[in-house]
C-alpha cells in the first residue's frame, strides 16, 4: 500500500463568508450556505445558480459555487468561478484561500502557495490558510517550512483537530514518529471519532515496532466500522509484526471476506503462507492478488521467489520480467534477477547489478537478503573481505529484525549443556537395550551439524528407489516433547522408559510421519534432520536398532558456511550470527555427540563431505551397503530427481540441483584470518574427525 493509500487525505480548510446581498436574493443565498454546511451540495449549487441568474456579479454566490464545483471534480470550471469573484472583490482572503485549494487539486502547487500567501497577507491570523499552505509545502517536499506554518496555525487555534492531524503528517514525513504520535493524540482530543486520525495513529505505532499499541487503535477503528476491510488488513499486519501468524492469517481472511477483491489482503495472506512454508497456498494467494490488481509488482516478485525456491525455473521469468517492468527499481526483483544470474554462472554480471542497487534505508528483511546475496557473489568472485563484510551485515540485520522471544541463542546452548551435564552424571543408568534387526518399519536417521552436506545426502538417498527421505520434519522433536511432559521431565524420563512406553512412542512417531509424508510402499525411511544429532539418547531408547548416518565436513568450513547462510532464525540458528558464536555451538553439539557415542554406542556410518566430492561412487556405495540396500544407478541422477521433487526446505535448495562441485571444499583457507580466533576451540574436533 503506497503512502497516499495508507493515509487519509490532507484536511483542507475552505472558508466561505457571505456579504449582505441585495434583498431579492438574500433568502436564496442564505439557503445555499445552509445547504452547503449541511452537506447538501446539489441543493446549495442550485440556490447559487438562482442567485447568479438574478445577480451575476454576486461574489459570495460565485465563490460558493466554485467551491462546490471543485469538490464535484471540475477544477477548471471552479477556477473560473472563483477567479471572477476575486476580480470583483480582491480583498476577500477566503476567495484566495479557495482558489489555492482548487489549484492544488489541479496539481499547480506553486500557484496554490501564492494564493494562500495572498490570503494570509489579507488575514494574517487565518489558521485555515496556514493549514492549506503547509499541506502544499509538504507536497513540494518543503517539510520544515510546512511544520513551521502548522506551528503558527496552532498558536492561533490550538484546539483545531485538523491542524494537529496535518502536523502529525508533517512530522511523519520528517521521520519524527514519536512527535507524530503526540500530534495525532492531540487531534483525537478534539475529534475523538475521526477515522483517519485513529487509523494513522495505529500505522505510526506499527512503524515504531509497537504492534500492541497499534492494535489498540485498529480495534478502536474497527468498532466504528466492523466491515472495514483495510482495518482488518492492518490488524493482520500488527499481529504479523507481533509474531502471531495465526491471528494475522485470521485477520487477512476477514479482510478478504469483507472485500473479496482486496488485493493487498490476498498478498499479505500469501506472505504468511510463504513464511509458513505452504508455498502452494502462497502461490494461490499471490495469483488472487494479481487478479484484482494486475499492477502489483510485489505479487509478481512473490511468485518468482517461490518458483525459484521450488526450482520451477520455467515459470519464473514471466513474473520476474513483469515485476521489473512495473517497478524497475524494485529491490526484491533486482535481488532475484541477480540470484538467477548467479545460478547461470554469471557471477560478475550479478555482482554488477546488485552492487549498483540503492539499499532501503529501513534496514528491513529485504536489505538483509541483499547483503547475504552480495556476500555469496563476492565469495564466488574470491573477494573474501568484501564477502565477509556483507555476511556480517546480513547477520546483524537478521538478528535485529528477529524477535528475541522467537530466537534466543543462549536458551539453546543452555539446553545442550544441561543434556551433557545430565548424561555425565547419569550415563551409567542407560544399560544397553535388546535390539532386533532393522526392517522397513525402523527409521534411519541422517544427522550432522548444519551445512555438513546433509541436504546433498538427502537428495542422493531419496533418488534411490528403495529409500524415502523425510526432509526436516520435527517428528522426533514432538516425541521429545511427549517424554518431557512426564513427571521426571526430559532427559531424566529416558532411563525409566518401559517396553510399553517405548512401543507407544514408536507408534506415535509413525503416526506423525504419516501426517508429514505420503509413504512409498516397501521403502526404507530415513529421517533427515541435522540437529537430531543432539537426540541420540532419545533415538537409542526408542529405536535401539536404528542406524545413523553422520554427515561430516571440516569444522572450519562448517562454521564458515553457517555464518554465511541466511537461516530462518530459531533458538539454534540464532547462534550463527557471528563466527565466534557458531564455533561455540559447534563445540557444544559435537562434545554432546562424542558423549552420546560413549554412552549409547549407536550404530552409525560417518561420511565426509570432502570424500564424497572426491569419490562419489565409492562413498555412496559404502553408505548404501551400510543401509542394507544395493547400488542403483538412479543415485547418479540425483540432480534431476531434486528438480522434480518439489520444494526443498533447506538453504541448500539451489546447490543440490547442480552436479557435485569442489568450490566449497576447504573454502575456509581463503578466510583463515577470520577463523584464527576460533581455531583453538575447533582444533580438537578437527583432530577427532580425522582432518
Amino acid at each position: 500500500m503506497n503512502r497516499a493509500q495508507r493515509r487519509g487525505k490532507h484536511k483542507q480548510r475552505n472558508t466561505t463568508q457571505s456579504a449582505a446581498p441585495a434583498i431579492d436574493v438574500q433568502h436564496s443565498l442564505h439557503e445555499a450556505f445552509a445547504d452547503y454546511h449541511a452537506g447538501r451540495r446539489p441543493a446549495a449549487a442550485h440556490n447559487c445558480r438562482m442567485v447568479l441568474e438574478q445577480a451575476p456579479d454576486q461574489v459570495d454566490a460565485l465563490h460558493l459555487l466554485g467551491v462546490i464545483t471543485n469538490e464535484d471534480g471540475n477544477p477548471r470550471e471552479a477556477a473560473g468561478l472563483v477567479s471572477r469573484a476575486i476580480t470583483l472583490d480582491p480583498a476577500q482572503p477566503s476567495f484566495h484561500n479557495s482558489m489555492g485549494v482548487i489549484l492544488r487539486s489541479h496539481g499547480k502547487l506553486e500557484e496554490a502557495a501564492t494564493c494562500y500567501r495572498t490570503a494570509l497577507k489579507l488575514a494574517p491570523g487565518d489558521s485555515g490558510a496556514m493549514n492549506n499552505l503547509a499541506n502544499t509545502l509538504r507536497d513540494q517536499g518543503r517539510l520544515a517550512e510546512a511544520a513551521d506554518q502548522l506551528s503558527r496555525a496552532l498558536e492561533i487555534n490550538p484546539a483545531d483537530a485538523a491542524t494537529h492531524y496535518n502536523m502529525a503528517l508533517a512530522l511523519e514525513d520528517l521521520g519524527k514518529l514519536e512527535d507524530a504520535v503526540v500530534s495525532y493524540r492531540r487531534a483525537l482530543e478534539y475529534a475523538p471519532d475521526d477515522s483517519n486520525t485513529i487509523g494513522n495513529l495505529g500505522l505510526v505505532y506499527l512503524l515504531l515496532g509497537n504492534p500492541a499499541e497499534a492494535l489498540v487503535y485498529f480495534n478502536r477503528l474497527l468498532a466504528l466500522d466492523p466491515q472495514a476491510a483495510d482495518t482488518h488488513n492492518n490488524i493482520g499486519n500488527a499481529h504479523r509484526l507481533a509474531g502471531d501468524l495465526d491471528q494475522a492469517t485470521l485477520s487477512y481472511r476477514r479482510a478478504i471476506a469483507c472485500q473479496p477483491q482486496y488485493a493487498d489482503a490476498h498478498f499479505n495472506l500469501g506472505l504468511i503462507q510463504q513464511e509458513a512454508g505452504d508455498l502452494e497456498e502462497a502461490i494461490d494467494c499471490y495469483q488472487h492478488a494479481l487478479e484484482h490488481n494486475a499492477l502489483m509488482a510485489a505479487a509478481h516478485v512473490g511468485l518468482a521467489e517461490i518458483y525459484e525456491k521450488q526450482n520451477r525455473l520455467d515459470r519464473l521469468p514471466h513474473h520476474l520480467t513483469a515485476a521489473m517492468q512495473l517497478e524497475p527499481d524494485n529491490v526484491s526483483a533486482n535481488r532475484l534477477a541477480a540470484v538467477m544470474l548467479r545460478r547461470e554462472g554469471k557471477y560478475k554480471e550479478a555482482l554488477q547489478k546488485l552492487s549498483r542497487l540503492a539499499l532501503p534505508a529501513t534496514e528491513d528483511q529485504i536489505t538483509e537478503s541483499i547483503h547475504f546475496e552480495l556476500g555469496r557473489l563476492y565469495d564466488l568472485d574470491h573477494q573474501s573481505d568484501r564477502a565477509m563484510h556483507h555476511f556480517a551485515e546480513g547477520n546483524r540485520l537478521q538478528v535485529r529484525n528477529t524477535d528475541s522471544r522467537v530466537a534466543d541463542k543462549e536458551r539453546y546452548l543452555a539446553w545442550i549443556r544441561q543434556l551433557r551435564d545430565y548424561f555425565s552424571q547419569n550415563g551409567g543408568a542407560f544399560h544397553p537395550l535388546a535390539s532386533c534387526s532393522p526392517g522397513l518399519n525402523t527409521p534411519m536417521f541422517l544427522i550432522g551439524f548444519p551445512r555438513s552436506g546433509t541436504t546433498l545426502l538427502d537428495q542422493i538417498l531419496d533418488s534411490h528407489p528403495q529409500i524415502q527421505v523425510m526432509e526436516e520434519k520435527p517428528a522426533l522433536e514432538k516425541i521429545l516433547q511427549d517424554v518431557a511432559r512426564r513427571l521426571e521431565g526430559y532427559p531424566r524420563a529416558l532411563a525409566g522408559l518401559s517396553n510399553d512406553d517405548r512401543e507407544q512412542l514408536r507408534l506415535q512417531y509413525f503416526s506423525i510421519v504419516e501426517q508429514s509424508l505420503v509413504r512409498r510402499p516397501d521403502t526404507l525411511l530415513i529421517d533427515k534432520f541435522p540437529l537430531n544429532i543432539c537426540h541420540v539418547g532419545l533415538i537409542n531408547r526408542i529405536f535401539p536398532e536404528a542406524r545413523l548416518i553422520l554427515a561430516l565436513r571440516h569444522p572450519y568450513d562448517v562454521c564458515l558456511s553457517c555464518f554465511m547462510q541466511s537461516f530462518v532464525l530459531n533458538d539454534a540458528m540464532a547462534n550463527f550470527s557471528t563466527i565466534g558464536d557458531t564455533a561455540v555451538l559447534y563445540d557444544e553439539v559435537m562434545r554432546l555427540w562424542q558423549q552420546s557415542v560413549r554412552i549409547f554406542a549407536p550404530n552409525f556410518h560417518s561420511l565426509h563431505y570432502e570424500s564424497l566430492v572426491d569419490d562419489f561412487r565409492g562413498e555412496v556405495s559404502s553408505l548404501l551397503e551400510f543401509l542394507g540396500v544395493g547400488w542403483d544407478d538412479a543415485v547418479l541422477n540425483y540432480t534431476t530427481h531434486a528438480k522434480t521433487r518439489g520444494s526443498i526446505n533447506t538453504p541448500s535448495y539451489q546447490q543440490v540441483t547442480e552436479p557435485v562441485y569442489r568450490r566449497a571444499k576447504y573454502r575456509w583457507e581463503r578466510y583463515h584470518s577470520y577463523l584464527e580466533p576460533v581455531k583453538g576451540l575447533l582444533h580438537q574436533h578437527v583432530e577427532y574427525f580425522g582432518y
